[in-house]
């Protein structure tokens, strides 16, 4: 298998577990308030699962919009620029992007591993589950912005994602 398949199938997983946990997230949210509002009866860890749920949904998701190129950007400088100067730019700047997301992945094991014996009030588990949504979130994003780094250097097109699929048919 092809480093692209290993890497399109790396984003397809991540896009599934990011909507199996919004449908987990919805679904807390929604036991919650039935039972608050028409049982009377509030259920503690409802809400601290959902917010625990979204964190990863957050940090899944950044490596999904590198992947299809939709972190924000500012292009004013780079559309005046001739063809290869933008090519060593994106280059220079997906560099930049990929060390500082090492140094986040890095002090992310660190800050996951002090809290590890530390408990959520209300679930009873460790805060190391919730804190390893960042370096596991900017691990993918450092593959999938190496992949597009390298594609876009040696002028290989990726292959097309489902997200692309579906803006071209609507």
């Amino acid at each position: 298998m092809k480093i692209g398949g290993v890497v399109s199938m790396l984003a397809t997983l991540t896009q599934r577990v990011m909507i199996l946990f919004s449908i987990a997230m919805t679904s807390a949210i929604l036991y919650g308030v039935f039972r608050r509002y028409i049982l009377n009866k509030a259920v503690p860890w409802s809400e601290e699962s959902a917010i625990i749920l979204m964190i990863w949904i957050v940090y899944l998701g950044i490596s999904v919009a590198a992947k299809e190129d939709g972190h924000i950007g500012m292009f004013i400088l780079h559309d005046f620029l001739p063809e290869t100067v933008k090519k060593y730019l994106k280059l220079f700047i997906n560099l930049l992007i990929v060390l500082f997301l090492t140094v986040i992945t890095y002090q992310g094991i660190i800050l996951s591993i002090a809290v590890i014996q530390q408990k959520t009030p209300a679930l009873r588990v460790s805060f190391f589950w919730a804190y390893l949504s960042v370096p596991v979130g900017c691990l993918l994003m450092i593959v999938q912005v190496i992949y597009a780094s390298w594609l876009s250097f040696s002028k290989i097109k990726a292959e097309p994602t489902s997200f692309n699929h579906r803006a071209e048919d609507s």
